[in-house]
């Protein structure tokens, strides 16, 4: 499904967001960096468009509590029907902000009805943010980026295409500057079971995990491609789910199934690129991972249920790039790639 391009729409159908905003309107937005304070809301029956990916970017005291993680843009309320496009904007935060989800998505509505095109979604790697000199400590507790990129909660049904969820906690400077140590907590969360459809996503270097399917169904994923943190194998300085706290509320993986000899020598220490949890009606097409360590190699991924203890090891208990628990159903799962470190030998 290709972005809107509002070619029927009239001029007058058409506001800069600078100086107005209107339900049934598209709302453009000239490139620019927008820092806002407290939650943007975006309402059903909303367009927006933006110029060479104008930055929206959550600064301030409302998005630092990790324990309540606030919406730094939320499209629209539980419950809420309609109509939000979104195409060709980027999302951050302009400082650490541990408590921060960048992109909230709760609107549903026919298929289509509440999409997101062409767009990005970025913590740290440009000048605009001060995550992009301050964070250079290996140890990442100073370096909780944000919460998470992207939730698609229960009540959501969206359609998303072209998003580098480049949700990119990033490795390197775009701006030039210091080497970055970021740990943002998770990358894509879907509850959602109406329909999701995520096509020609990416979603990089987030610490617990860069794809959640949490007590999802009706989801189809095409064409996506993760990356690991880089701070894992034995040169890594923490061990996940540290410096983060694993939240079941989320579903996030606590790592319990790795038996103590693992440490830092698997995938303990980083990030599972696709983690399911009792999620039914999947069809996944055409996936690529790629594993990073820092010292010592990791061992390669497997696939499979880890609610069996018995084997040891993080590498034996299905943590690599698709990591599941409870019951689950794939329709359909294909063209599965990876590049990173052989079996230790």
């Amino acid at each position: 499904m290709d972005a809107p391009t509002y070619a029927n729409y009239g001029f007058d159908d058409i506001v800069n967001v600078k100086a107005n905003a209107a339900s049934g309107k598209v709302s453009y937005f000239p490139y620019g960096v927008y820092i806002i304070k407290n939650t943007l809301f975006i309402p059903p029956g909303s367009r927006i468009v933006g110029e060479a990916w104008p930055v929206i970017s959550g600064a301030g005291s409302r998005f630092k509590d990790e324990s309540n993680p606030t919406p730094v843009v939320k499209v629209g309320n539980a419950g809420q029907s309609g109509i939000a496009h979104i195409s060709d904007m980027r999302f951050t935060v302009s400082e650490v902000l541990s408590g921060a989800k960048i992109v909230e998505v709760n609107l549903s509505g026919p298929p289509g009805s509440v999409g997101i095109w062409n767009s990005i979604i970025t913590i740290g790697g440009t000048a605009h943010s001060s995550v992009h000199s301050t964070c250079t400590s290996q140890d990442t507790s100073s370096c909780k980026a944000a919460f998470f990129g992207l939730h698609l909660t229960a009540s959501s049904c969206t359609y998303v295409q072209s998003l580098w969820l480049w949700l990119w906690t990033a490795d390197h400077n775009l701006d030039v500057g210091p080497i970055q140590i970021i740990s943002t907590g998770c990358g894509i969360l879907v509850e959602a079971t109406q329909a999701t459809w995520l096509v020609g996503t990416g979603s990089e270097h987030n610490w617990l995990y860069n794809y959640n399917l949490h007590h999802a169904s009706n989801v189809f994923a095409g064409l996506q491609q993760s990356e690991s943190p880089y701070l894992q194998g034995s040169g890594a300085v923490r061990i996940a789910p540290a410096p983060w706290t694993a939240n079941s509320a989320y579903g996030d993986p606590d790592f319990s199934w790795c038996g103590g000899r693992d440490g830092k020598m698997s995938y303990r220490t980083g990030a599972e690129h696709r983690w399911w949890t009792e999620s039914v009606s999947l069809c996944l097409r055409q996936l690529g991972f790629l594993q990073w360590a820092v010292g010592r190699e990791l061992r390669p991924p497997v696939r499979g249920d880890v609610s069996d203890k018995h084997e040891p090891g993080c590498a034996k208990q299905a943590t690599g790039f698709v990591l599941v628990r409870g019951q689950y159903k794939v329709h359909r799962c294909d063209g599965i790639g990876w590049e990173g470190p052989e079996a230790d030998q």
